[in-house]
Protein backbone atom coordinates (compact mmCIF):
# COMPACT_ATOMS: atom_id res chain seq x y z
CA UNK A 1 0.00 0.00 0.00
CA UNK A 2 1.62 3.28 -0.90
CA UNK A 3 2.22 6.09 1.83
CA UNK A 4 0.38 9.77 0.52
CA UNK A 5 1.97 12.35 1.90
CA UNK A 6 0.11 15.37 2.09
CA UNK A 7 1.45 19.14 1.20
CA UNK A 8 1.59 20.15 5.18
CA UNK A 9 3.94 16.97 6.09
CA UNK A 10 6.42 17.92 3.14
CA UNK A 11 5.96 21.71 4.00
CA UNK A 12 7.22 20.40 7.63
CA UNK A 13 9.60 17.47 6.66
CA UNK A 14 11.41 19.98 4.61
CA UNK A 15 11.13 23.23 7.69
CA UNK A 16 12.41 20.93 10.05
CA UNK A 17 15.50 20.15 7.32
CA UNK A 18 16.52 24.04 7.09
CA UNK A 19 16.11 24.25 10.82
CA UNK A 20 18.66 21.53 11.10
CA UNK A 21 21.00 23.20 8.10
CA UNK A 22 20.32 26.29 9.84
CA UNK A 23 21.63 25.11 13.01
CA UNK A 24 24.91 24.17 11.62
CA UNK A 25 27.47 27.02 13.39
CA UNK A 26 29.12 27.34 9.95
CA UNK A 27 26.07 28.35 7.83
CA UNK A 28 24.90 30.84 10.45
CA UNK A 29 28.12 32.58 10.38
CA UNK A 30 28.31 33.13 6.44
CA UNK A 31 24.52 34.43 6.61
CA UNK A 32 25.12 36.53 9.27
CA UNK A 33 28.22 37.69 7.47
CA UNK A 34 26.63 37.96 4.11
CA UNK A 35 23.66 39.90 6.05
CA UNK A 36 25.97 42.37 7.81
CA UNK A 37 27.97 42.76 4.11
CA UNK A 38 24.48 44.11 2.61
CA UNK A 39 23.54 46.32 5.32
CA UNK A 40 26.86 48.00 5.13
CA UNK A 41 26.43 48.26 1.26
CA UNK A 42 23.22 49.12 1.63
CA UNK A 43 24.80 52.10 4.04
CA UNK A 44 27.11 53.06 1.76
CA UNK A 45 24.65 53.45 -1.10
CA UNK A 46 22.60 55.54 1.08
CA UNK A 47 25.41 58.16 2.19
CA UNK A 48 25.75 58.89 -1.59
CA UNK A 49 22.40 60.58 -1.84
CA UNK A 50 23.21 62.54 2.09
CA UNK A 51 24.59 65.69 -0.04
CA UNK A 52 28.05 65.41 1.71
CA UNK A 53 29.75 65.34 -1.49
CA UNK A 54 26.78 67.84 -3.24
CA UNK A 55 26.78 71.25 -4.51
CA UNK A 56 28.69 73.78 -3.43
CA UNK A 57 28.40 75.93 -0.56
CA UNK A 58 25.55 79.46 -1.98
CA UNK A 59 26.02 81.75 0.75
CA UNK A 60 29.83 81.95 0.91
CA UNK A 61 29.75 85.80 0.03
CA UNK A 62 27.71 86.83 3.17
Amino acid sequence: MPIIITLTEQFWGRHAMFKRFLSKPWVTFIVRTLAYFLIILALIYLYGYSGVTGGHFIYNEF
